[in-house]
């Protein structure tokens, strides 16, 4: 039996939190995050994780200069990614629409809102 000398290098993984600050999922959208990425080729989707999950995320930053993360969970039953926001702000609805925008999807494209969030 032959024995490898290679050796793969490990990949450190950082948490999605030291990351990013826009954590806080707001909306989720039906789409998943390869369909992102190839309506948009801008949208790189990194590996990371947090308390929850392994996740998939992309941080972007909106025409408005807002920072938002799109976050799929590996162990997640639902198909979807996430809306995330750094706190739920009063204006949640209007950063919703933003992205939806950004990311050319209508509102019909959202499969969650979170229930403090009028839209």
């Amino acid at each position: 039996m032959i024995q490898s000398t290679v050796q793969t290098p490990a990949i450190e993984l950082v948490r999605l939190e030291d990351l990013s600050n826009a954590t806080t999922p707001v909306a989720m959208l039906r789409q998943e995050p390869i369909e992102l990425a190839q309506r948009n080729g801008d949208i790189k989707f990194k590996l990371s994780y947090d308390g929850l999950d392994y996740l998939d995320f992309a941080s972007l930053t909106l025409d408005s200069g807002e920072n938002i993360t799109l976050v799929r969970h590996h162990g997640c039953p639902e198909s979807g990614t996430e809306i995330c926001v750094a706190t739920q702000p009063e204006n949640a609805a209007q950063l919703i629409d933003r992205t939806c925008e950004f990311l050319h999807l209508s509102k019909t494209d959202l499969i969650w809102v979170h229930p403090e969030v009028s839209t």
